[in-house]
């Protein structure tokens, strides 16, 4: 059973993304913390992806360190979203240590 109050955050979540308001997106993810809405994949998904329309590259990789933190399994949505952040401005020692991360989980 999914909870109907993160399907809500996560299409709050989704519209600012549509909306290029990656610092929004985390504003309302840090407010979803505090509420006590446990994040989702997709909830980290719709962040990363926000952050990487918004030329946010750092706080992609930061969001998807935060996974772990949160006991969130990555999905091939999640490492592509963070794949196409870093691309647009990280350097290539980031790019790689995505990669050498995203090998070390299987994928």
């Amino acid at each position: 059973r999914v909870d109907a109050g993160i399907v809500t955050c996560n299409a709050m979540l989704s519209a600012l993304e549509k909306c290029g308001e990656w610092q929004q997106v985390l504003v309302f993810l840090d407010s979803m913390l505090r509420n006590g809405i446990v994040w989702t994949t997709i909830t980290c998904n719709v962040a990363i992806s926000a952050c990487e329309k918004g030329g946010a590259w750092a706080q992609a990789l930061a969001l998807l360190d935060a996974l772990g933190h949160h006991d969130i399994a990555a999905t091939t949505v999640t490492y592509n979203a963070a794949v196409a952040a870093v691309r647009t401005g990280a350097s290539w020692k980031q790019v790689l240590q995505l990669v050498v991360d995203m090998r070390r989980h299987g994928w």
